[in-house]
C-alpha cells in the first residue's frame, strides 16, 4: 500500500514537472512567413531577408523574432508580422512591445483582437498614454462605451489638456446622444494640431444633428481649410519606423517632414529618392515643394521640370511649376501650367484661383473673371477667390456683381482689411 502511494506521488510530481516544463519552454517555433518578392522594393526585400536569416540562425532568440516582426510591420506586411511578433511574445511575455505591435498590425482588420493585444500590453507595463488611448478608441468602435469612458477619464485625470482623450469622450457622448457634453469636449480638441481637423469635421456633424446648418457649414469650411492632423507621438512605434527602408518609406518620411515644416531635412532624402528611382516623378514634385519652402526657386523649377519630364500628366507637377514661375513674377509663363493642372483635375480650386491671379496680373480681366468663377464653383467658401473676383468685376464696371462677391468674401473672411476697403470703394461708386 505504501509503495502504491509512493508510485502515485511520483506520477503526480512527474505530471507537474511536465506541465512546468511546458510553461517554461515555448512550443516549437512556427514556420517563417512566406512572402512573394514580386513587386517588393529591392531595398525592402534585402531588409526582410536579413532579418529572416537572423531568425534562422537563432530560432530561440526573442530579439531575432521581434526584429523580423518589426521589419515586416514597418513595410506593411501585417499578417506576416503578427506571426513573428506572437512568437516574440511567447518567448518573452513580459515585454509590452510585442502585444502592442500586434495590436497595431490588426487594429483596422480585427479591432477585437487588437483590444486583446492591447490589454496584454498594458498589463505588461507601458508608461505613456498612447496605447491606453488606442484601447479606449477601439472600445468605442466596438460599442463598449463604459470602459472606454473610464480609460479616457483616467488619462484626463493625469493630463487635463489631452485633446485625444477629449475627442474620445466627445465620441462616447455622441454615441449616447449627449450633444451638449459632446460639444464641450470638441471645443477642448479643436485647436490642437493633432485633433483640430477631426474635431472641426465632428463639430459639423454635431451641429447638423442639432439642425444648426449655418454652424455646421462654418465648421466644415474651417475644417476643410486646415492641414491634416499631425500624427501622435509614439515612442514605441518610432523603433519600427526607423527600420523602414525603400522608396515609399523615403517619400512618406519626406512628406511628413514637409508637413512639419522641416524642408531642409526633406531635401537630401528626396534627392536620393529621385536619383535612385529615375522613373518616379513624385520624389521630384516633393523636392520642388521643399525648395519652394526654402526660397530656392531655381532648384525648385529644375526639380519640377524633371517631374514633368517623367510624368507630363502630373497634376501636382504642373501646379507647383506654375507656383514657382508666378513667385518669380513670370505670370505669362505660369499660365499654361495652372491651366493644364485645372484641365487634368477640373475641381482643383487653387489651380483655377492661381490661373485667375496670373490673368489679373497680365491685365486679362475676362480670363481672370472666368478662372476666379471656376475656383468658386469648385469651392464656394473660397474667400480670396470671391474678393479677387469682386475687384476685377468692379474694374469692369459691374458694380452690383462686384458688391455681391465682396460681401460674400467679407462674410467668409471678416478680418480681411483689403476686402473691406474694396467693398467701401464699390459702395461709394454706386451712390448717386
Amino acid at each position: 500500500m505504501k509503495r502504491y502511494a509512493i508510485l502515485v506521488m511520483i506520477l503526480l510530481l512527474g505530471g507537474s514537472a511536465a506541465a512546468l516544463t511546458w510553461k517554461l519552454w515555448p512550443r516549437t517555433p512556427p514556420p517563417l512567413p512566406t512572402i512573394d518578392p514580386a513587386g517588393v522594393d529591392p531595398e525592402v526585400w534585402r531588409a526582410i531577408q536579413a532579418a529572416r536569416a537572423e531568425v534562422e540562425r537563432t530560432p530561440q532568440s526573442v530579439r531575432a523574432w521581434g526584429r523580423l516582426g518589426m521589419v515586416l510591420l514597418a513595410h506593411q506586411f501585417r499578417s506576416e508580422a503578427v506571426v513573428c511578433l506572437a512568437r516574440a511574445e511567447q518567448l518573452d511575455p513580459h515585454d509590452a512591445r510585442w502585444p502592442y505591435y500586434q495590436a497595431l498590425a490588426v487594429r483596422r482588420s480585427d479591432p477585437e483582437s487588437a483590444i486583446a493585444h492591447l490589454r496584454r500590453a498594458l498589463a505588461a507595463g507601458i508608461e505613456y498614454e498612447g496605447p491606453r488611448l488606442l484601447l479606449a478608441e477601439l472600445l468605442v468602435q466596438c460599442g463598449q462605451l463604459d470602459e472606454a469612458e473610464t480609460l479616457f477619464r483616467a488619462v484626463l485625470n493625469r493630463q487635463p489638456d489631452n485633446s485625444r482623450a477629449h475627442l474620445g469622450l466627445a465620441q462616447t457622448a455622441f454615441e449616447r446622444d449627449d450633444l451638449p457634453r459632446c460639444l464641450e469636449h470638441l471645443r477642448q480638441a479643436k485647436d490642437d494640431p493633432h485633433t483640430r481637423k477631426a474635431a472641426h469635421v465632428f463639430l459639423a456633424e454635431v451641429y447638423q444633428r442639432q439642425d444648426d446648418r449655418a454652424a455646421a457649414e462654418k465648421a466644415l469650411h474651417e475644417g476643410h481649410d486646415l492641414p491634416d492632423d499631425a500624427p501622435w507621438p509614439d515612442p514605441l512605434y518610432d523603433a519600427v519606423r526607423e527600420l523602414a527602408v525603400g522608396y515609399l518609406e523615403t517619400i512618406t518620411r519626406a512628406a511628413h517632414l514637409l508637413q512639419e515644416n522641416q524642408p531642409e531635412q526633406a531635401v537630401p532624402l528626396l534627392q536620393r529618392a529621385a536619383t535612385d528611382h529615375p522613373q518616379a516623378s513624385w520624389a521630384c514634385v516633393l523636392l520642388g515643394r521643399a525648395w519652394i519652402r526654402l526660397g530656392n526657386f531655381a532648384a525648385a523649377e529644375q526639380a519640377l521640370r524633371e517631374s514633368l519630364r517623367r510624368d507630363p500628366n502630373s497634376v501636382e507637377g504642373q501646379f507647383y511649376l506654375g507656383v514657382v514661375l508666378s513667385e518669380q513674377k513670370e505670370f505669362a509663363a505660369a499660365i499654361p501650367y495652372f491651366r493644364k493642372a485645372a484641365q487634368l483635375k477640373p475641381d482643383h480650386a487653387l489651380a483655377w484661383y492661381n490661373l485667375g491671379f496670373c490673368h489679373k496680373q497680365q491685365g486679362d480681366r475676362a480670363g481672370a473673371v472666368e478662372a476666379f468663377q471656376k475656383a468658386i464653383d469648385c469651392k464656394p467658401h473660397f474667400a480670396q477667390a470671391r474678393i479677387n473676383l469682386g475687384e476685377v468685376l468692379a474694374e469692369e464696371g459691374q458694380l452690383d456683381a462686384a458688391e455681391e462677391q465682396l460681401r460674400q468674401g467679407m462674410h467668409l473672411s471678416p478680418n480681411d482689411t483689403r476686402a473691406r476697403q474694396l467693398l467701401e470703394t464699390v459702395q461709394k461708386r454706386r451712390r448717386p
